[in-house]
């Protein structure tokens, strides 16, 4: 297994995982899956691609420059929208994600879509008059997927999914970090303090209300 960062278009990172299969057929979706029980959402790869034998140097390391983009392997011929929803999805995923079209069938986070991509999917569906929310995407993560659980606004679905909010997460990229630099252990005495420049003559009880 071998496990780069690309930026395949330029500010376009992700991380890509190319495996050689030991004799065995191997479901890229669910080794993803498998990989998120296990690693913070930031160390799992966007993208595998499956190969019959990693490209090396002359030198015996991983040849970078030739491994294969994600995009252009392995991946389903797209069939086009069958629906109004599935196109409104597809061109909302193109937006995000500042590609040129996508098909119904392509993953989110396949094609480098992240968590905080994820909201903005569901904001700009909102606007578009589609409630679905960030759960939804990590769920369904394809056009055609999405498009079966879609409401509309106005029609009374809960814009958070009707759930209550509460309940175990996985440590973020913040988490991590806060934990290494200082442990544990000391995690109730970090303090994290901002500077802000604020409107002249802004009112106070307004201003607590915003950061509240």
């Amino acid at each position: 297994i071998a496990v780069v960062v690309r930026e395949d278009r330029p500010g376009d990172k992700r991380l890509a995982a190319y495996i050689v299969p030991a004799g065995q057929d191997i479901d890229t979706e669910e080794l993803r899956e498998f990989a998120g029980l296990r690693l913070p959402e930031y160390m799992v790869p966007q993208a595998v691609v499956v190969l019959d034998v990693l490209p090396l140097t002359p030198n015996g390391k991983l040849d970078k420059a030739a491994l294969p983009t994600p995009d252009a392997v392995g991946g389903a011929e797209g069939r086009a929208p069958a629906t109004p929803v599935e196109e409104l999805f597809c061109g909302l995923f193109a937006d995000v994600l500042g590609l040129e079209s996508v098909s119904v069938g392509d993953s989110f986070f396949e094609l480098g879509g992240d968590s905080i991509m994820s909201m903005l999917l569901v904001s700009s569906a909102r606007r578009a008059g589609l409630v679905i929310t960030a759960r939804q995407v990590f769920e369904r993560q394809t056009p055609a997927g999405l498009a079966t659980v879609a409401g509309a606004v106005g029609d009374g679905v809960p814009v958070g999914g009707g759930e209550s909010g509460v309940g175990e997460i996985p440590l973020t990229p913040v988490m991590h970090q806060l934990i290494e630099r200082v442990g544990p252990e000391k995690l109730g005495q970090v303090i994290l303090s901002a500077y802000v420049e604020t409107p002249v003559g802004l009112d106070f009880a307004v201003l607590t209300d915003a950061v509240q």
